[in-house]
């Protein structure tokens, strides 16, 4: 592999108007080889490792940060999710075909180590493991029909997620057990969505239309009175912000929350719902004592301490906060940084200061993919592969030379 120049410099405002650090993209000696001829992958590490699926057998294995095949390529997979770990485990198949013809999926949980613990025949669905160690699988009870169940890293069945279903629900979608936070996990019954703790005592009864996890003890909530509205109920399932804000608030970050009013303007709120801050067009949550804010007929983004006074001014037409795009879901910062998207620029990454972080490569400025705290996936013209937060990469997909 051809070795690419070391360069890391930083661009003051005087020249590109934003502080930037850019990282090139190369090889070095110790970058490994993953090899395997034709695969797919999202990408995504999850509990260390990452999917790969080799497409010229069908079949699945595991990679960890560091380039190495864990786990080789010989399980099957048949879901709507690509495998992946949660909690040291992952639910995988292997498939097999009767005497007649018909296909057949065996289940199994294996670990990192690649050691398997078969589950039953009667497994008709899965979800993939959380990273609490949970799954929820959908198990045949007999005739026609099936009983929803969360499952632990050893097969064991922990507590019922629903109760009996027809089959038809072989065609919907099993989404993966939330996670739980603050001691409690979202769970949905009859369409609507409550609170369970690790026992699976519902200590927050399904009443709810929708729900955010748990975040500094107090999770926001939509009511099925008052038009559909937004609260803000406490671990032990009191509503403490009454439901009065028609759009869906962020979670609650370093002691606020952002809300939208009916004007469009966007404002914090404590925890006990009363607003502390100025309008904005939009501002959304606080990391390490900072946020973005887009003040009022304000060409560029502000950055604001928690006393709302504005410390930095970010000079970077990329960065843009679109109100329309308001979601509820902060954006994770990893590694001290998160993914920006530039719009009809590449993605990049910015600190909570707004400096951007860029790599480079041969084919110039490259899109950021998935991260992990340690790794960066990178494209470059045919090269596809991780590199570190200095450029240097780690590993890189190869295909056989024959």
């Amino acid at each position: 592999m051809k070795k690419l120049s070391v360069c890391i410099m930083f661009i003051g405002c005087a020249v590109a108007m934003f502080a930037q650090q850019v990282v090139w993209v190369r090889t070095t000696p110790e970058t490994k080889a993953v090899t395997v001829n034709r695969y797919e992958t999202n990408y995504e590490f999850h509990d260390g490792l990452l999917a790969v699926k080799n497409l010229e057998t069908g079949l699945w294995g595991f990679v960890d940060e560091s380039g190495n095949k864990v786990i080789d390529f010989k399980w099957n997979y048949e879901d709507f999710y690509f495998p992946r770990f949660g909690g040291g485990a992952c639910l995988i198949c292997k498939k097999s075909r009767s005497e007649w013809g018909t296909v057949k999926y065996t289940w199994y949980i294996i670990d990192k180590r690649g050691t398997s613990i078969k589950l039953g025949d009667d497994i008709l669905g899965v979800a993939p493991f959380n990273d609490d160690g949970y799954a929820r699988v959908l198990k045949r009870i007999g005739g026609n029909m099936a009983k929803e169940v969360c499952i632990n890293t050893k097969g064991q069945e922990v507590f019922p997620v629903s109760s009996y279903t027809k089959h038809a629900v072989l065609f919907e979608i099993l989404p993966p057990m939330r996670l739980f936070k603050d001691g409690l996990a979202a769970v949905s019954k009859n369409g609507k969505w409550g609170f369970m703790d690790r026992s699976g005592k519902m200590v927050c009864p399904a009443i709810y239309l929708e729900v955010q996890d748990f975040s500094e003890g107090l999770a926001c909530v939509k009511v099925d009175t008052e038009g559909g509205r937004w609260g803000f109920i406490n671990t032990t399932g009191d509503m403490v912000i009454p439901p009065k804000f028609s759009l869906q608030p962020y979670p609650f970050r370093e002691g606020m929350a952002s809300v939208e009013k009916r004007n469009g303007k966007v404002v914090m709120i404590d925890r006990t719902g009363v607003v502390v801050s100025p309008e904005y067009d939009d501002i959304r949550f606080f990391h390490g004592g900072f946020a973005f804010a887009d003040l009022p007929n304000e060409r560029f983004l502000r950055v604001v301490n928690k006393d709302f006074k504005s410390i930095d001014i970010i000079k970077d037409e990329d960065m843009k906060l679109h109100n329309h795009e308001r979601n509820g879901k902060p954006t994770p910062f990893i590694n001290g940084f998160c993914n920006w998207d530039g719009g009809f620029s590449r993605d990049f990454m910015v600190d909570n200061w707004g400096r951007r972080l860029n790599f480079n490569g041969k084919t110039g400025r490259l899109a950021i993919g998935q991260r992990t705290e340690k790794l960066v996936h990178v494209r470059d013209g045919k090269l596809d592969g991780f590199a570190d937060y200095n450029g240097r990469l780690v590993f890189v997909f190869e295909e056989e030379e024959f």
